[in-house]
């Protein structure tokens, strides 16, 4: 018996031999890597049975327990430290039990599982299935306060990005949305209205219009209305809307997301220039920007105005614009109304602001353990953070704003004075901000005479002398490479031999770029208030624009030493003289109480006046006067550009009429006659002529007194 059953089993391992010959390699491999795992966890589950442990804590840290556990065992814990909460206590009282007994009093009421994987413990967190969320469908209707449907409201769900739809024809609407959800209804001209959802799933929504809106006044050139008037396409933005002090350092900075439609590029550089884009490219040889008026006199520049000054932006987008302004609005108009003293005592306020910035996020480069341990190149023993030397992180930027604001019925003031003095984030891009601004009103004759006058003078000092091309240079640079050389005259590691590779701090520091802009702008504005709904009135405005730049490279610079020349200076000056002159003749008046016409017909001269040279030297015999010693030696460079003159002359005129009983009916009608001349080498451009009528729509308006309170912080 025992000789039959040892030719069976032979047998039998024999027969599994042939059959494991004609298993292919892998599967044998796989299979003797399932046995040997299978293997290992009941190595692994036989530890952990057989391991015994004991403890007796009252109110210790969980971190503590586990501690206390390797310790006792060869179990090593694994874990999150956001996942297990350490800290939490816990009372335990075991005997020789083994760490399965013991890990589940330790995370008891908690969701931390634990896994035994040979001899290590590893902790986690139970992800819990989120709760199916009751949805419903609401549906309802929107009308307004006379019981009319408005079409075309938005129903949002809120604080749900994307979940929402808008009213029909018939003011009805149908959206599906949480139990729990409030529906955020809004419509242009309406107040906003928020709803809570609640068990209900048919709504009836009333909305109340905006008055304070619809009543608010919009500058549209050669004059202003009520935006409930309003029928061409025209945005307007209020000062409240818009970011002040460093935050918007710019008016570009400010009008970024605010108007639709218009792109505005700049980078995060104090010194930097912005570019407006509002009408898509209107010519290929002329500017796309639109044209910039400020205070009723057109070609401005929004970078000689501060925030803390304007009163309202308003932006002309369609056709209306360039039959008002001529050829200059191809690219739109943008208004500018800076702040008038209002009615009161004399008003004292100060605000102060301190910023710094940080680079969130910078490029990952190769240290100098990285580099030296990879072989990219030869240690030349130093340790550099190319880009952090060129950052000026942690640099204090500083702006103070004094306003002085008040007055009479008669004579009203509104001055203002700012400091401001920005460090950019890169060495070498500072900027230094000084302007004041003086803006009076005065009503004389018992109103029949006006008198407007806006000053201003602002001054910037830019220190220019980084490029974004240094901060590229510095992610090529060996991070062995010395910053310094004591050695050197300049305290630099001058690095020569060519523009691929060059010591990028040097290039900043042995060099000047010093650039001031100066603006000086003055209008005066004298109106007659005629019987009979007439007024006329005159704008005289004039500006004056310098531009100078300074630049001196010195002798001991990388483009110096591979120019063979002892330093190079460079100065530049422009100026430019605005002078323009607008006459206007107005009519408004309402006739059988709900018919409102108004009139206007003006003249308007703009001329622009601008001259500029600039010169450059070589070999400078003393490297410490800079660039102010341009006459001593060889190689002058002095072009001049011939001065130029523009002028545009154009006469434009507008009539609108509205009709307010129940509701409005617009037709505006407008004409504009535009001579141009551009006086350059005798060349003469032809005239331009725009018309325009446009039928507008419907809806109905009401009227309402609104005022608003100003908190002083010092009355005289």
């Amino acid at each position: 018996m025992q000789n039959y059953f040892s030719i069976q089993f032979l047998w039998v391992v024999k027969s599994l031999w042939r059959v494991s010959n004609k298993i292919p390699l892998s599967m044998r491999l796989l299979i003797l890597f399932l046995v040997c795992s299978i293997g290992l966890c009941y190595a692994s589950d036989s530890y952990a049975q057989k391991t015994l442990i004991s403890i007796d804590v009252h109110n210790q840290r969980v971190e503590d327990i586990l501690k206390e556990i390797e310790e006792q065992s060869d179990f090593d814990f694994f874990f999150n430290n956001r996942h297990v909460d350490l800290n939490r206590r816990v009372s335990i009282s075991v005997d020789r039990s083994n760490i399965f007994s013991v890990l589940k009093e330790v995370f008891a009421g908690t969701n931390v599982r634990y896994s035994v994987l040979d001899k290590k413990i590893i902790l986690s967190v139970e992800v819990q299935s989120p709760q199916q969320e009751k949805k419903m469908i609401v549906s309802g209707i929107i009308l307004d306060v006379q019981g009319e449907p408005v079409i075309g409201a938005s129903i949002q769900e809120k604080g749900v990005v994307g979940k929402g739809t808008v009213s029909d024809l018939d003011g009805k609407f149908k959206l599906t949305v949480a139990s729990d959800a409030i529906l955020v209804i809004s419509y242009i001209g309406f107040q906003s209205l928020e709803v809570k959802v609640g068990n209900r799933t048919n709504l009836s929504v009333v909305l109340k219009e905006d008055h304070q809106l619809l009543d608010e006044v919009v500058v549209i050139g050669y004059g202003t209305m009520e935006k409930r008037a309003v029928t061409s396409s025209i945005t307007s933005i209020s000062s409240k809307d818009l970011v002040t002090g460093m935050g918007g350092s710019t008016i570009a900075t400010a009008l970024k997301g605010k108007i639709s439609g218009m792109n505005v590029s700049e980078t995060s550089s104090p010194n930097a220039s912005a570019s407006f884009q509002l009408r898509g490219v209107a010519s290929i040889n002329a500017s796309s920007s639109p044209l910039i008026v400020i205070d009723g006199i057109p070609g401005g520049d929004l970078r000689s105005i501060s925030q803390e000054d304007i009163q309202s932006i308003d932006v002309l987008k369609d056709a209306s614009a360039g039959a008002i302004y001529g050829t200059r609005a191809a690219g739109g108009v943008i208004l500018v109304t800076t702040k008038k003293a209002k009615e009161g005592p004399i008003t004292l306020s100060y605000t102060g602001e301190l910023s710094t910035e940080q680079v969130s996020r910078r490029p990952q480069v190769l240290d100098r353990d990285a580099f030296v341990r990879f072989g990219v190149g030869t240690d030349l023993g130093a340790s550099t953070d190319w880009y952090g030397e060129l950052l000026n992180e942690g640099a204090l930027s500083q702006r103070h704003v004094v306003n002085l604001s008040g007055g009479g019925h008669t004579a009203k003031i509104y001055a203002t004075i700012m400091a401001q003095d920005q460090k950019g984030i890169a060495i070498g891009d500072n900027r230094k901000d000084y302007s004041g601004r003086i803006n009076a009103n005065f009503n004389l004759l018992d109103d029949l005479l006006e008198i407007g006058l806006h000053t201003e003078y602002r001054e910037a000092h830019r220190d220019q002398r980084s490029s974004s091309s240094y901060f590229d240079m510095a992610l090529k640079m060996n991070p062995t490479e010395h910053v310094y050389d004591s050695t050197s005259e300049t305290g630099y590691n001058v690095l020569v031999g060519g523009s691929e590779y060059y010591n990028p701090l040097a290039e900043v520091m042995l060099k000047q770029a010093d650039n001031v802009d100066k603006w000086l702008k003055a209008d005066a504005t004298v109106k007659l208030n005629l019987p009979a709904g007439f007024s006329a009135q005159a704008t005289l405005g004039w500006e004056d624009r310098q531009y100078q730049q300074t630049h001196y490279t010195s002798a001991l610079h990388r483009t110096s030493l591979n120019g063979s020349y002892k330093g190079r200076g460079f100065h530049a000056y422009s100026k430019t003289v605005n002078v323009s002159f607008e006459p206007t003749i107005n009519f408004m008046r309402v006739f059988a109480d709900d018919h409102t016409v108004s009139a206007v017909a003006g003249y308007s001269y703009w001329e622009n006046n601008s001259e500029n040279f600039n010169m450059t030297n070589y070999d400078f015999p003393v490297d410490g006067v800079g660039a102010w010693d341009m006459g001593t030696e060889r190689r002058q460079c002095l072009p001049t550009n011939i001065p130029v003159n523009v002028l545009f002359h154009s006469l434009a005129g507008r009539i609108i009429a509205i009709k307010t009983a129940i509701c409005l009916q617009e037709v505006f009608a407008t004409r504009a006659r535009q001579n141009s001349e551009r006086i350059i080498v005798g060349e003469h451009f032809g005239q331009y002529q725009a018309d325009g009528v446009y039928p507008m729509r419907h809806f109905c308006v009401t009227s309402v007194f609104s005022m608003t309170l100003k908190y002083a912080l010092v009355t005289v």
